[in-house]
């Protein structure tokens, strides 16, 4: 009985897989950014690299997962309801797409946004707009 709900168990957390390393990834990058930001006053090239870097690593294990459950690889299922298995099946790769997305949303600051940040006179050529009116 105890092999049979650490199988199903296992089954769970492959298909739970994609979302678990999302969240583990949001929670790295607010932590990367918080700590560099407290030691430093801002988030500098490292804590921007560190940010890439991690999420370079859970975009690659969240496409393995995904394509693994996709495939059919993993988890292995042992029902026989062909159905059943095609729908986790498919639920498992959409949680692993939808995961994919969220990670690469989040980690595109630390690849985009400049170190530098421009200022409003450079973008628009002059001075920045007037304030609002005072009566």
């Amino acid at each position: 009985m105890a092999r049979q709900s650490l199988g199903t168990l296992a089954k769970w957390a492959v298909l739970l897989g994609g979302p678990i390393i999302w969240s583990a990834h949001l929670g790295f990058v607010y932590a990367a950014a918080t700590v560099a930001i407290t030691l430093t006053g801002e988030a500098g090239l490292a804590s921007r690299l560190l940010i890439g870097l991690a999420t370079l690593a859970c975009l690659a294990a969240i496409a393995w997962l995904g394509w693994s459950v996709w495939s059919a690889r993993l988890p292995r299922w042992e029902t026989p309801q062909g159905d059943l298995t095609s729908l986790w099946r498919k639920s498992g790769a959409l949680l692993c797409l939808l995961s994919f997305l969220a990670v690469l949303w989040q980690g595109l600051p630390a690849i985009l946004i400049p170190e530098q940040p421009v200022s409003h006179d450079a973008l628009s050529g002059g001075t920045a707009p007037p304030g609002p009116r005072s009566r």
